[in-house]
């Protein structure tokens, strides 16, 4: 077991509070929570790393005749040749001598890797990660085969044409794209590639087809629909089950054209582009890293002119990646890399997704659309008039639906409907007032829950309608009309109000319970577009950057929440209605398409420069006195007509201002493309700062910090053609907290006449190589984490429990802390960083170390201890030495890279043989700087332990019965 010695623990009480992530799955004693943010289309936080498989980059031809000897062995040739005392087995093979040459390969042994490295010819190799697939489409994708055409209770809609007061192309005002096509350019001769999850290209607002003369013209399937249970590749990426409504819904973005009778009258962004779809997921799971490198570089090898991708995972490190050396050489040869920066916004600053944080690869953020796409009316008893948000509109009874409310006039935790019980106790009394369930719609809270989540439930109860009504209490984004996407198993779908209507709703159920009643018809709906509650501002899921070397991710935002295009026809009548950055990402990735059709001569990256120069600022939603960060929004909101209209280019588009106290000199170019004299004057733009935050609640508050600016002349005339160099001059702000490691942000802008350029700028207030590790709230702490339930002694106390977790506080009494050191139970610990790092690790050292950390997690100057107590490890343990800490007896954890904050595992050691030796330790953390060198030992912040005592024959005490295998 683990004791910790009372004298040597630090006094500051711990009173951290972590929060505990949720399950997607439906227990049947509870329902999973989500997040208040609209259901989302991106990527999971993790991705997860195939064990023993690597991705291998070997030199190429064109750097040399590999063996002079035989100067026809081709570079995978010599590879086999000269690994053929290793034992692994070839996965996907890369050949193309002027992007990627290498492969992928699963060692027999891991301890190969060293030696396989080693080979001359090897210039790289990279772990194959499994790349989560999309959310939107993680509900139940193994039931497809129980959808019908005739999908919607009452309905016979499957090409549906929906006509009314509707602004479904809302997004196209928002970026000036109407504007362009209205003068005649919509993408023509432009090939856009997409990797994604397949198409329906049955889809007639996507042509009907595939193959040359189609609007879906190339692309490849290189898993099928079983991967990755079982891979069938195949030259046709039709996908026709719900895990494909991704990759049709983004298809549609770029190129759908709904055609006079059909749909609703939605147009992509540059429908007469070519697109190509390359399909990576399946109809369920993820997608393996080196699966993803071959659609790069097949794409490439089709023509495409610039690929877009809705995927990725957190960007960890600025360590490269072969996702970096693929989109980098692709840009080098004019194919422009798209990729969403992520979903993750809760998290708050430092959370860019990759491959979106490759430095050639543009990242896209998410703004909220204007209108919400499409709701439809529907009439109460009282004769009023209400509106719900649904992809189609619904059809009920002619008699009409009596409303039930949930735990009507209850608590708010239980009206957010958690517990099976509530819908069973619900369907009981409906019954017992004589009503069929079947002809209830339920009205349950929308908030904690996913609403296909409730629906799901309420059908197992014999609802078949539910309504998500909204409060004034929630946030804003809440109170608005909500995505919805109906869940298989039941068939349900869950309509929402939005708060208006929702209140109304509530009074009047209110005066007549189980009285009131509500009817829904698809013929008499009037459909109609309704203006969004955080309409134009960033989308509160959207990541945010910046990367660990303070670059600027994502580059630029576009509209990306509340989005209807395109679905697979058999499911949700062809049409669905979803938010994401996987949703901003591929309209970004059009509105290029667009401008590069007018600008063929343009580089890649000048054309990059364009969309960012011409963006749009945005206010923060809560406070729009204040720019919000460039961090979240980039360059702003993307405007497609003024990159293509306007006459100057100014690079580079964003300045990374680094880690300063003092004011930094940032030069930027201006280049007048216009044949005229232009003459340009200088400002600037401050935007929020943000900070390091260990609270969920906190962590994405922006704040009122600005820098100032000055620059080295007033105005600059630049000829017609020519171009001209310019100095700024930016101070950070002074009134700032350095301590909580803050971002400053802001935009320097550049004038001529109606012509408004703007360059964002992000930079760090002290240094990036102190303050690694935050002492806030007493972290780093141990912590019992949730194993350790099971087996915590009766010596321990002072602990709480929050959501099933339980959390250790120092005793006021003292006490020795006892921990097991076993398979159902061990100690871990609770850290945090201020700022993201390259590295993490954790050491058990020696309790007499020599060592002097940074940080103590004990008062230093305590000598109330007798050394002569100590038990120190026997003469004949190993010892080692890592990064310079001697004596290291054994490596805890280590983490390639560090998020702010994380609760440990814990440390544990299943095989007894393997555990350190009974003594007295002491546990190192150290935190490696980002973009430092991991064998500089001045690089690393480090942390100590009180004392640690090990013995490994104390017997386990369970703290409940029925805690440990095999009690009853």
């Amino acid at each position: 077991m683990i004791v910790l010695r009372a004298a040597s623990i630090a006094t500051t009480v711990f009173v951290w509070i972590a929060s505990v992530g949720a399950s997607h799955s439906i227990p049947r004693d509870s329902i999973s929570s989500f997040s208040l943010a609209p259901l989302t289309a991106s990527v999971a936080i993790n991705a997860t790393t195939i064990p023993n498989t690597y991705i291998v980059q070997l030199q190429p031809l064109t750097q040399g005749i590999l063996n002079p000897l035989k100067p026809d062995l081709r570079p995978h040739e010599e590879f086999h040749k000269r690994a053929a005392g290793l034992s692994y087995t070839t996965r996907r093979t890369y050949d193309d001598q002027s992007l990627f040459v290498g492969l992928s390969l699963t060692l027999d042994n891991d301890d190969d890797l060293q030696t396989l490295k080693q080979i001359s010819t090897v210039l790289g190799t990279w772990p194959v990660i499994q790349i989560p697939r999309p959310l939107a489409t993680v509900h139940a994708p193994e039931a497809r085969g129980l959808w019908k055409k005739d999908l919607y209770p009452g309905t016979n809609i499957t090409e549906p044409h929906i006509t009314g007061d509707t602004d479904v192309n809302s997004p196209h005002k928002m970026a000036g794209v109407d504007k362009v096509q209205a003068s005649g350019i919509k993408g023509k001769g432009m090939k856009i590639a997409i990797i994604d999850t397949g198409v329906d290209y049955r889809h007639p607002s996507l042509g009907g087809c595939f193959g040359p003369n189609c609007k879906i013209s190339f692309g490849y399937d290189f898993v099928g629909d079983d991967y990755p249970t079982t891979t069938v590749e195949g030259p046709d990426p039709l996908a026709t089950c719900l895990g494909g409504g991704h990759g049709t819904h983004v298809a549609g973005i770029i190129g759908m054209d709904d055609g006079p009778h059909v749909g609703f009258g939605v147009i992509g962004v540059a429908p007469q582009a070519n697109i190509g779809m390359y399909r990576v997921f399946g109809c369920s799971g993820s997608a393996d890293s080196d699966i993803i490198i071959s659609a790069l570089l097949q794409a490439a090898a089709d023509g495409a002119d610039l690929v877009t991708m809705s995927l990725g995972q957190i960007a960890k490190s600025e360590a490269k990646d072969p996702f970096e050396a693929v989109t980098t050489a692709l840009v080098e040869q004019g194919v422009a890399v798209f990729a969403a920066a992520g979903n993750d916004g809760s998290l708050g600053q430092g959370n860019p997704s990759a491959p979106g944080s490759g430095p050639d690869v543009f990242s896209v953020g998410s703004i909220e659309n204007t209108k919400f796409p499409v709701t439809y009316q529907f009439t109460d008893s009282n004769k009023k008039d209400l509106r719900y948000s649904a992809v189609l509109p619904l059809d009920g009874p002619p008699d009409g639906l009596t409303v039930q409310v949930l735990n009507f006039g209850a608590d708010d935790a239980p009206l957010y409907g958690g517990l099976l019980s509530y819908y069973a106790e619900a369907a009981a009394n409906a019954t017992a007032m004589g009503l069929n369930v079947s002809e209830v719609i339920l009205a349950v809270k929308y908030g904690e829950y996913a609403s296909y989540s409730i629906g799901d439930v309420a059908g197992t109860y014999g609802y078949k309608y539910v309504l998500m009504y909204t409060t004034p209490d929630l946030p804003p984004g809440a109170q608005g009309y909500q995505d919805v996407n109906p869940e298989v198993d039941y068939g349900l779908y869950p309509i929402q109000l939005d708060v208006k209507d929702s209140t109304a709703l509530l009074e009047a159920y209110g005066k007549q319970p189980y009285v009131y009643k509500v009817y829904l018809s698809s013929t008499k709906y009037f459909a109609k577009s309704e203006a969004t509650i955080t309409g134009g501002t960033m989308s509160n899921f959207s990541s945010f950057g910046p990367l660990n070397d303070l670059t600027i991710k994502p580059q630029l935002s576009g509209p990306g929440g509340q989005i209807l295009s395109t679905w697979p026809l058999e499911l949700f009548g062809g049409y669905a209605v979803i938010s994401g950055t996987s949703m901003s990402t591929p309209f970004m990735a059009a509105c290029y398409a667009l401008l590069k059709s007018q600008n063929p001569n343009l580089t890649v990256n000048e054309t990059y420069a364009l969309l960012q120069n011409s963006g749009t600022q945005m206010p923060w939603y809560f406070d729009e006195s204040m720019l919000s960060t460039t961090i979240h929004q980039g360059a702003g909101a993307v405007n497609v007509h003024n990159a293509i209209t306007w006459e100057s280019l100014v690079t580079p588009p964003q300045l990374n201002l680094g880690t300063s106290g003092f004011t930094v000199t940032a030069n930027f170019t201006i280049k007048n493309r216009s044949k005229k004299p232009k003459t340009y004057t200088f400002s600037h733009k401050p935007a929020a700062a943000m900070q390091a935050s260990f609270d969920t609640a906190t962590n994405t508050q922006q704040y009122p910090y600005y820098a100032s600016a000055t620059f080295g002349s007033e105005s600059v005339l630049i000829q017609g053609g020519e171009s001209a160099v310019v100095n700024a001059y930016i101070t950070p702000p002074s009134d700032i907290e350095i301590y909580y490691n803050p971002i400053y942000t802001g935009y320097i802008v550049v004038s001529n006449n109606d012509e408004t350029y703007s360059l964002p700028y992000a930079g760090r207030v002290g240094s990036r190589d102190t303050g690694l590790i935050s002492t806030t709230a007493a972290i780093p702490v141990f912590q019992c984490n949730d194993c350790m339930v099971r087996a915590i002694t009766p010596s321990v106390h002072g602990f709480a429990r929050y959501y099933g977790v339980m959390y250790w506080e120092s005793p006021p009494d003292k006490t020795n802390q006892t921990f097991s050191m076993g398979a159902y139970g061990y100690p871990g610990i609770l850290w945090a960083t201020t700022g993201k790092v390259d590295y993490v690790r954790f050491d058990l050292v020696p309790a007499n170390t020599s060592f002097v950390p940074n940080l103590y997690g004990f008062d230093p100057m305590v000598t109330s201890i007798p050394t002569e107590d100590l038990v120190y490890p026997p003469a004949n343990t190993t010892f080692s030495t890592i990064v310079g800490l001697e004596d290291v007896v054994a490596v805890l954890e280590e983490y390639p890279a560090g998020d702010y904050s994380m609760t440990s595992y814990g440390f544990w050691y299943s095989n007894p043989s393997n555990q350190p030796p009974n003594a007295d330790y002491r546990i190192v953390m150290r935190a490696l700087a980002p973009g430092r060198d991991y064998n500089d030992t001045s690089a690393w912040q480090s942390w100590m332990s009180a004392i640690v005592s090990i013995n490994n024959n104390a017997d386990f005490v369970a703290l409940y019965p029925g805690d440990m295998p095999g009690d009853n």
